[in-house]
Parts: structure tokens; C-alpha cells; sequence
């Protein structure tokens, strides 16, 4: 049982809380299924590639910093869900692509 299980005070038994905070996935080094922890907040943690966005649907595209248009790709898949390593912020307020998404900065001082 993951520890968060025992520390979180979360109103489930020990078995509950495991299977809510554990998922299953393929590694791609093994080709197998193996247990993956869940991360609450994956946007703490930009991206091991600059210029390189990740949406909540899991797929990954590459942007241009310069262009507006190319952050808006998670748009149509509902939003961002982790930043760029070169703009590891994720800010906390909707500021980008029209009041719908999460901006991605250099540091928090650059969120509005």
C-alpha cells in the first residue's frame, strides 16, 4: 500500500486508496504493463525537452516559443497538462489561448 495511503487522511480503507492512486501502464523499456504511480499534479514538472508540451490527452507536440498558435495545440484536447523544460512554470490562473488554458513561463513572476 503506497504511503500516501497511511499519511493522507483520505476516507478510504488501505485497498481503496491504493487502487485510486495507482494506475497501470505499458513501459516502454519492458513492452509490459506495469504499476505506475499516480501523480496528482504532473504539471509541478515541465518536460525532459524544451519546446516540448504535453496535453491532458498524453499525446506530446513540439512548439515554437516565438508563434502563439503553436501553444495552442492542447486546445482541442481539452488543455496543457505539463510545460516545456525551457518554460517550466505552469501558472495558476486561465491567461492563455483566449482565457482557456494555462500559460507556461520561465518563472512564477511571469504569470499575470
Amino acid at each position: 500500500v503506497p504511503n500516501i495511503c497511511h499519511v493522507s487522511g483520505l476516507p478510504f480503507k488501505p485497498k481503496q486508496c491504493e487502487r485510486q492512486v495507482t494506475t497501470v501502464g505499458k513501459s516502454l523499456a519492458l513492452g509490459t504493463n506495469v504499476q505506475i504511480p499516480y501523480e496528482p499534479c504532473p504539471w509541478h514538472e515541465p518536460t525532459k525537452e524544451d519546446d516540448l508540451i504535453e496535453c491532458t490527452d498524453k499525446t506530446t507536440h513540439t512548439i515554437n516559443p516565438l508563434e502563439a498558435d503553436s501553444w495552442a495545440v492542447c486546445a482541442e484536447r481539452n488543455f496543457r497538462w505539463t510545460c516545456p523544460k525551457n518554460f517550466p512554470v505552469m501558472c495558476e490562473d486561465l491567461n492563455c489561448d483566449g482565457s482557456a488554458d494555462y500559460c507556461c513561463q520561465t518563472r512564477v513572476g511571469r504569470c499575470m
